[in-house]
């Protein structure tokens, strides 16, 4: 008994995980069996253990060492392979957690804008238009259907064509344009006098 509580002091003093093989030669007999059983078991995560009873053989402590340095070998494996698992479970759900934020406030900038009085229309590098808010729909009388997928053009007068092609050059630059005066078409034909914000 002596002698496991100074095993028991050692190993607490190791390193988790050590690759150090521990053989354990016990005396024989059921009850000290037993006790030494027990006593390994709440050590298998501090050294790989093994039991042999005395008397014992060199070719006996050779082979039980040899087992007992594969087995740890495979412990390491397995252990790793469950790191790797776990960092894979964790890198998952923070991808989870940030998709879940981003879609959160993409649905609150989409409200924002859906809400605008002010018209606000997205549209692609070709002009065509992506997104047109309710603010658009008030104001050009077109509704959202009706203007995704078509050319901003179809809002801009004949005498001002030219413009587009210079605020699509400036958007490209990576330029914003701020408070440009101009004309812009409703539905019916009425003239607006506009000022456009482009970024």
């Amino acid at each position: 008994q002596s002698n496991l509580e100074a095993l028991n002091e050692t190993l607490r003093r190791q390193e988790p995980w050590s690759d150090l093989p521990i053989v354990l030669l016990a005396t024989g007999g059921a009850v000290a069996s037993a006790v030494t059983s027990k006593f390994v078991a709440s050590f298998a995560d501090f050294a790989n253990i093994s039991i042999v009873e005395r008397p014992a053989r060199v070719p006996t402590l050779r082979s039980t060492i040899r087992v007992a340095v594969s087995a740890r070998r495979r412990q390491f494996q397995v252990r790793d392979l469950l790191r790797k698992e776990k960092e894979t479970r964790e890198n998952l759900h923070q991808a989870m957690q940030e998709l879940t934020a981003s879609e959160e406030s993409n649905r609150l900038l989409a409200s924002i804008v859906n809400s605008s009085e002010d018209a606000i229309v997205s549209k692609n590098l070709n002009g065509v238009i992506t997104s047109w808010n309710g603010g658009a729909e008030r104001l050009f009388g077109y509704s959202s259907s009706e203007a995704i997928g078509r050319s901003i053009t179809m809002i801009i007068p004949e005498d001002r064509l030219e413009e587009e092609p210079r605020i699509l050059a400036s958007i490209s630059r990576g330029e914003s344009v701020d408070h440009f005066e101009t004309i812009r078409l409703r539905k019916d034909g009425t003239p607006l006098h506009i000022s456009l914000t482009i970024s």
